[in-house]
């Protein structure tokens, strides 16, 4: 990971003479007249807290706004750049699929017919439902927003998504900005996805959830994948619960059926170094004006099978929860008017949520815990080089290792 820091560094440097060389290729009719963006709201550490509206409830991505031509940055791939660029679309940072694909000797197949799309590369398989929020990443199929779309006759897809789906890590420097995608060893793992899907007039379950396999430790394997198994039989159960509880309580003044929903679906959120974090989010919907959503969030070492908890990733004598605490009030103070607090914020708790991904821990905070349900589920990701000499040696030799 330090190579690749570096990496960035030294392409940022240089972002600046390539671009207006690249322009002036696009210009002349170059390889491609492409622009790539690299959008504030996509590429920044902050993760965008999850929608809490059911999964099915998210808008499709059409009619939105194109950057303009001098927003361009160069894109690079392991530190050489690419012809195809992108284009900034409503905030978001969107690439050819042929051009992408072409460029990175990809599979690319466009079903016009269908209003499917989807690219290959090696065992990977991501499929675009163009027009739509969904995508089916293997045989696990998901939200992304926005989705593919068709732009000037090209089918375009939400480069962030796809390319960590396809085994890329994506950089971006917003003061320089470029982009740069790196090709990541992942931990040599089998994920597979489990489904409970079935619909009535008066209960609607839609469970995804994952099933690790390839740990030497199979009975770690077995207890990791516990977790999820009794977190999707809970989803169901209370989803019948609350359709029997409903059935019983019937009400004179409405006559409507209230279908009760119950959703669980998951992301791996990161999966390399011997680390692998995954992330639950059940939404239920029981009547009323909108559901409810909760997340939970499992991180494991898959050589020694140890399922952390947060202060399992600091040194014992170090005071995480004063070290956490403190860069989530920077984070909030940070974002000033764009959070409302129900509440002040002291401190986390010694045994708060959190999970890794690329470059840091991220701790959350459920719905009403300290914001307003339209905020959402706030995310608070630190950077690992921030806690450097307060993590614990065996995490910090896995994850800040060359």
């Amino acid at each position: 990971m330090t190579r690749e820091r570096k990496l960035a560094a030294a392409i940022v440097m240089c972002a600046s003479l390539v671009a207006s060389s690249c322009a002036a290729t696009s210009a002349a009719g170059g390889a491609s007249a492409e622009t790539l963006v690299p959008a504030p709201v996509e590429e920044a550490p902050s993760l965008a807290p999850p929608s809490a509206a059911a999964p099915a409830a998210v808008a499709p991505a059409t009619n939105l706004a194109l950057a303009e031509a001098d927003d361009t940055v160069p894109m690079w791939v392991d530190g050489t750049p690419l012809q195809t660029r992108g284009r900034l679309v409503d905030g978001r940072t969107m690439v050819s699929l042929k051009g992408f694909g072409g460029e990175m000797r990809m599979g690319v197949n466009i079903h016009a017919d269908a209003g499917t799309a989807e690219i290959t590369g090696g065992t990977r398989t991501v499929s675009f439902d163009v027009g739509k929020n969904t995508a089916t990443v293997g045989d696990h199929r998901t939200q992304v927003s926005p989705g593919a779309m068709f732009l000037d006759g090209q089918t375009y897809a939400p480069l962030r998504f796809m390319a960590e789906n396809m085994g890329f890590r994506v950089v971006w420097d917003a003061t320089a900005r470029s982009v740069a995608l790196f090709r990541v060893e992942e931990n040599p793992l089998k994920i597979d996805t489990v489904k409970d899907i079935s619909e009535t007039e008066t209960l609607q379950v839609n469970i995804q959830y994952p099933r690790i396999g390839g740990l030497a430790n199979k009975d770690a394997e077995a207890a990791f994948n516990e977790h999820f198994r009794k977190a999707a039989a809970a989803c169901r159960a209370a989803g019948e619960k609350t359709e029997k509880d409903l059935k019983g309580q019937p009400n004179s003044t409405d006559p409507r059926v209230i279908q009760v929903q119950e959703w669980l679906d998951y992301r791996v959120a990161y999966n390399r170094d011997g680390i692998i974090s995954i992330v639950l989010t059940q939404f239920e919907y029981t009547g009323g004006a909108h559901g409810m959503t909760v997340q939970s969030s499992y991180t494991m070492n898959i050589q020694t099978g140890q399922v952390y908890a947060l202060s399992d990733l600091f040194k014992s004598d170090i005071d995480y929860v004063m070290l956490m605490s403190d860069e989530v009030k920077k984070q909030i103070a940070a974002r000033g008017g764009d959070i409302f607090l129900l509440r002040p914020f002291e401190a986390i708790r010694k045994d708060q949520d959190f999970y890794t991904q690329d470059g840091s821990v991220v701790v959350y905070f459920q719905l009403y815990e300290y914001t307003p349900y339209v905020a959402g589920i706030q995310e608070f990701p630190v950077e690992f080089a921030a806690l450097e000499g307060s993590l614990d040696p065996g995490f910090e030799e896995l994850i800040m290792g060359d």
